[in-house]
Formats: structure tokens, sequence, C-alpha cells
């Protein structure tokens, strides 16, 4: 798999972190165990986006930023928010899934990276970038 998170490095080295440990742990056949950093990423980063100091639940910082969101890119990337908790939440509790399945809730979290890196810098090059299996 490529590293299709790289763009994240500069902007946010804590979340590429995360990423990459999710990629790597994807790339080693532990697809739960993949998906569990995944979920980790996905509550990181829609803290980051909610921008407050409290100690928010991942439910909590969601059900915020879904008060808040007006755009279809908002939208989009609670979609995804939502998405990954829910396999995250799957794994982490023991239900295993398969290799698509997990291939699939990291292309929700490279958008969803995309639409963050959008939230923190506006329009860039990073907006044409496409998912690389």
């Amino acid at each position: 798999m490529a590293d299709n998170f790289e763009f994240l490095d500069k902007l946010d080295s804590m979340l590429y972190a995360d990423i990459k440990e999710a990629q790597k742990l994807f790339c080693d056949e532990y697809f739960n165990q993949s998906m569990v950093a995944l979920r980790i990423f996905a509550e990181n980063m829609s803290k980051k986006i909610l921008n407050s100091n409290e100690n928010h639940t991942f439910d909590d910082t969601l059900s915020t930023l879904k008060d808040r969101a007006k755009t279809d890119r908002q939208k989009e990337f609670l979609e995804d928010m939502y998405s990954i908790k829910q396999i995250g939440n799957k794994c982490a509790h023991g239900e295993d899934i398969e290799a698509s399945v997990a291939l699939g809730a990291i292309r929700c979290a490279f958008e969803a990276a995309i639409n963050y890196y959008y939230f923190k810098k506006g329009p860039t090059k990073v907006d044409k970038l496409r998912f690389d299996d």
C-alpha cells in the first residue's frame, strides 16, 4: 500500500503517526488492530477540528460537529468519521473483519484527512489527491 497520507506529515505529525500505524497494521494483515488504530486517528482528528480544550468523548465530539455542519464537505467528513467509528468499535469488541472492509475504512480516512487538511489550510493541491491501493 502506498503512503496515501504523507501530505499530513507537515500539517500534523501526530495525526500522521496515528495513520501510519493503522496503515502498517493493515499491510501486516492485522485488520482488526488496524481498525482500532484508525478509530483513534479519526477521534484525534475530530477533536482537533472541534478545537476545544474540554475532554469530550468521540460521540460528544461528533455530535457537536454534526450540529455545526453546514457544508457538504463538513457533512462528508462526518459520514467518514461515523463509518470509521462504527468499524473500529466492532473490531475493538472482537468482531473480525475482512481486508476489503478495512481497506474501505482506510479510504474513508483518506477522504476525511483531505477534508481535515482543507479545514486547516483551505483549497490546495491536496484536494486533487487520489487514494492509491
